[in-house]
């Protein structure tokens, strides 16, 4: 929270009787300041000005208004809350500073994550603590140390302003997940897709949603389709346990099934046939297409994303997944592809959807 300060500058003084007049003028002549707050006292109201009142200017409201004082008061300044995260941090950044600040973030649950550039390391608290300011919702700002790592996916980060937790309660689409983002891999990006193959889930499908993390995917088609079931798989004990939990938060015990595993290891011994596959594993994924080639119902449809080249971004993965199915004796029928989010300059994150046959 801001403190208010106080600075000198020209005001008005007039009777208050006339205040609600002057005032009218004043804004529709823009001389009225609305940096700094009005005064009064019991029998005048004294309004700040932009500027030092011209000659002129001041014999027209003296017109308007008689007993009009002109002269220099401490006002207080208005707390006005910033719109943007540039305009808080126009005081504690250079103008370069400002050109380099990346004002985009992710936020999940009550926790905002944010990429701070090298160049403004140095500035990494200030910048979070505007980060609050401009978002009273979050209670936490963190901060990207690097990319995604390790067989998790993990994203590493740095608490730099607010409470210093990790553990969060994310909603989404009337769900509410559970959400460690020191711990588990949760992508706020990916909202609008898990509402899409939700919409498209036909009555008592049984659904394979593969590296399932927290439960979003599975929480969500349980909640807004007519499925079956879901088995939802995931390596990472940390996001297990919370998927249990959120499976628990949503009352979906009936529909939705965690196991913690390898889907590698874990989907041949399940020797079950699914009617819709989704593996929302951004990185790797076609190591996993052997294993939704075997698993998948005749017309069944997997729903399959990857990172790509910006320049490029079907072709290669759109031939991967053919190459794949003919090594099994299967064709596929490309249904839908799209680029879900930029990830980088030369970088997005795409799915693509496809009926196997």
């Amino acid at each position: 929270m801001r403190v208010a300060k106080k600075e000198t500058c020209y005001g008005i003084k007039v009777a208050k009787k006339f205040g609600e007049k002057l005032r009218k003028k004043l804004v529709e002549k823009n001389l009225l300041d609305f940096e700094h707050l009005i005064l009064k006292n019991a029998e005048h109201i004294i309004f700040p000005l932009k500027h030092k009142l011209k000659k002129e200017e001041f014999e027209e409201l003296a017109k308007i208004v008689s007993g009009i004082e002109l002269e220099r008061f401490e006002f207080e300044t208005a707390n006005k809350k910033p719109r943007s995260l540039k305009e808080a941090l126009r005081k504690e950044l250079s103008e370069e500073e400002i050109e380099k600040l990346i004002t985009s973030f992710d936020v999940i649950g009550d926790i905002g994550i944010i990429e701070i550039p090298d160049e403004l390391l140095a500035k990494k608290e200030i910048i979070g603590r505007a980060l609050l300011e401009v978002n009273p919702h979050l209670k936490t700002v963190a901060r990207v140390l690097s990319k995604h790592i390790g067989k998790f996916r993990l994203r590493p980060i740095e608490i730099i302003a607010g409470e210093r937790k990790t553990l969060t309660v994310h909603k989404e689409h009337g769900c509410i997940f559970k959400v460690d983002v020191a711990k588990t891999y949760f992508s706020p990006r990916l909202s609008f897709e898990r509402m899409r193959i939700a919409e498209q889930i036909k009555k008592d499908e049984f659904i394979g949603a593969w590296f399932a993390g927290v439960g979003p995917f599975p929480i969500i088609f349980a909640k807004h389709s007519q499925m079956k079931k879901a088995i939802a798989i995931e390596l990472n004990p940390h996001a297990y346990k919370l998927l249990e939990e959120n499976i628990t938060l949503n009352k979906c015990e009936q529909k939705v099934q965690a196991i913690l595993g390898d889907v590698k290891e874990v989907v041949p011994k399940l020797n079950v046939k699914f009617d819709r596959i989704v593996m929302p594993l951004p990185k790797g994924s076609e190591l996993f297409l052997d294993e939704a080639m075997l698993a998948i119902k005749e017309k069944g449809i997997i729903h399959f994303y990857q990172f790509a080249p910006r320049d490029n971004p079907f072709e290669q993965t759109v031939a991967n997944i053919k190459s794949i199915a003919e090594k099994h004796g299967k064709k596929v029928k490309i249904i839908g592809k799209r680029i879900v989010r930029s990830v980088a300059a030369t970088k997005v994150q795409v799915v693509i959807d496809f009926e196997v046959e």
